[in-house]
């Protein structure tokens, strides 16, 4: 009893202390010493739960173990658990680190050769940290277990170095190529037409990836976006290698990175009795993905013991910073905004700002009275809905839209739908339907079988979402076919995987009067877009902005003028303490949680 004791104090003080450090060196804020407590209380909490299961686990599983031992081992039950415990530590660490459809549990959405190879190296890693302790204290063999445990280094470090190389598989395509193809299938409406350049409007697709559309281009299935590609600068749109929605659209919008805009995520950990917010908790980055099972613990334990945190919605109150919008509505120009992350609960601008969800509510839209001409599309969450029904929303939420841009006569438009990402979370195993063992994933093919593959699924959800975005690209061009367009996106997709963690980079088209088509030679960074629209309006752009207007997308950049900072964004401070059970329904559905 005592070496068990002694083992899951051991691992309490280890995983507290892990895990501790890591959250606050990766959140620079403001930490005190209450704070940095709290924050050890509820990681404590977590690590007693977490180091319970394991001790408990492997009290079951040494009556089993010893008898497969040597005889001069089988009571050498302290060893077992001094290697024990790290070593499911490291398990659940490792399978954490495979792509989600390789995990073995959950259940997995389909199994691939390298993905049960990994898992056959994951074990033997454990039973070599297990063995090292049996030897080591068991029988007093310093060199072998030293041996023992340096294969098991060397072996991890080949799943972890294996696994990036495969999260950051990539099916690059050529924009000469997207440029080539979307001449030829642009509509003969899309011509330019002669006379002044209209509004600036923005096109938020979240998910949109060349290496889907272009296929679905050279069959004439999105004369929308080849009419835009046709007459546009177009080009990758550099994310930094990150792909969470939340942060990026905000830095795509604010022209400020994470530490300065205020967004890190959907969702963050507040600790209650100092009021702390580590906002960087639930980060997919690859550098943190090693933490996401604790962090799955973290939401599952949230409701089991005492109120040591809570999770929250990100608050429109977490943004610090103005928005473009927000920059053009202090100027003066009419600005109607739809439906970008961050903007609930709205707030006055210059114009009209709505936030179409599945429950309109007094937080969505400005002006108020604008709710009682909203009609709600009466459809299922995410993950049971239809193409059909996501395409009754997309179409009601473009329409809704366009309304707004004529009666507010624009200057600025935002347009923002997440339908192409929320069916790539649900349906991206297209590929392996009715299969469980998957040898070719679509990184595995060449072009030719990919765009085969591409044209064969074209009408599947994880494509048909093109189609339903493509047609209200139409609607919008017809209706303003004088407008500057700027479209981007914040991430492609991995083609390793049900994933786009650590993904390609985005999609970026400037398209309109004024615009030099072709392919952008310098690759735009998303903090590039907000300096960019800001000078199309002709409004003063910030030098706190990091990024550079796009001046060679422009026949005649305009000339800019420069203020120091702009002011506070236009609404006030006031969280909310609760997570929606709605937000956590949707965040399970993408995979974002589990």
């Amino acid at each position: 009893m005592g070496k068990t004791l002694l083992a899951f104090a051991i691992g309490v003080v280890a995983t507290t202390a892990t895990l501790s450090g890591w959250l606050v060196w990766h959140n620079p804020i403001a930490w005190t010493f209450a704070s940095v407590a709290e924050l050890v209380l509820a990681v404590a909490f977590v690590a007693v739960l977490t180091n319970g299961a394991f001790v408990a686990a492997l009290l079951l599983a040494w009556p089993v173990v010893r008898r497969l031992l040597p005889h001069d081992l089988r009571h050498a039950w302290g060893a077992f658990l001094a290697g024990g415990l790290p070593a499911l530590h490291l398990a659940w660490i490792f399978l954490n680190r495979l792509p989600l459809p390789q995990q073995l549990f959950f259940p997995p959405l389909y199994v691939t050769p390298a993905g049960l190879l990994q898992a056959g190296l994951i074990a033997v890693v454990c039973g070599l940290v297990v063995w090292a302790a049996l030897v080591g204290l068991g029988r007093h063999r310093t060199g072998a277990a030293v041996l023992a445990l340096a294969l098991a280094v060397g072996i991890a470090s080949i799943c972890l170095v294996w696994n990036a190389s495969e999260e950051g598989w990539q099916r690059p395509v050529a924009l000469e190529e997207v440029a080539r193809v979307a001449a030829e299938q642009a509509p003969k409406w899309a011509a330019v037409p002669a006379g002044e350049s209209g509004p600036v409007i923005v096109l938020g697709i979240d998910g949109l990836s060349w290496a889907a559309a272009l296929p679905l281009m050279a069959e004439g299935r999105l004369p929308g976006f080849s009419a835009l590609v046709g007459r546009g600068a177009i080009g990758y749109l550099d994310n930094g290698d990150d792909s969470y929605s939340p942060r990026i659209w905000n830095e795509i919008f604010s022209g400020r990175p994470a530490d300065e805009h205020g967004v890190h995520g959907f969702i963050k950990l507040v600790l209650p009795r100092t009021g702390t917010t580590v906002p960087d908790f639930v980060s997919q980055v690859p550098a943190i993905d090693t933490f996401y099972g604790i962090k799955q613990l973290f939401r599952r334990a949230r409701n089991l013991g005492p109120d040591l945190w809570r999770l929250v919605e990100t608050q429109l109150s977490d943004v610090r910073v103005q928005r473009i919008w927000d920059v053009a509505s202090d100027q003066g120009r009419s600005v109607v905004v739809a439906n970008p992350l961050n903007i609930r609960p709205v707030y006055p601008v210059g114009g009209a700002m709505v936030a179409f969800q599945e429950r309109a509510d007094e937080g969505t839209f400005y002006p108020a009275e604008l709710a009682s001409r909203w009609a709600v599309p009466d459809v299922p969450g995410i993950k049971r809905r239809s193409v059909a029904e996501w395409k009754q929303v997309v179409d009601a939420e473009a329409a809704f839209t366009l309304e707004l841009f004529e009666e507010h006569q624009i200057d600025l438009g935002i347009y923002f739908t997440n339908v192409i990402d929320a069916l790539g979370h649900v349906h991206w195993a297209f590929a392996s339907e009715g299969r469980r063992l998957v040898w070719d994933r679509p990184a595995d093919l060449d072009d030719e079988a990919w765009h085969a593959l591409v044209v064969e699924n074209a009408d599947r959800p994880v494509f048909a979402g093109y189609g339903i975005v493509d047609a209200a690209l139409v609607r919008i061009q017809r209706a303003h076919p004088h407008a500057r367009f700027v479209l981007v996106s914040d991430h492609g997709w991995t083609f390793s995987g049900f994933k786009h963690y650590g993904s390609q980079d985005g999609v970026i088209v400037l398209s309109g009067p004024g615009v030099r088509p072709g392919v952008l030679s310098d690759k735009p960074h998303i903090r590039d877009i907000a300096p960019t629209v800001l000078s199309l309006l002709g409004v003063p752009i910030s030098r706190e902005l990091q990024g550079r207007v796009i001046a060679e997308a422009l026949e005649n950049p305009p000339a800019v003028a420069y203020v120091d900072a702009y002011g506070p964004p236009p609404f006030g401070a006031g969280d909310s303490t609760q997570m929606s059970e709605e937000l956590l329904d949707q965040l399970e559905a993408m995979g974002y949680v589990r």
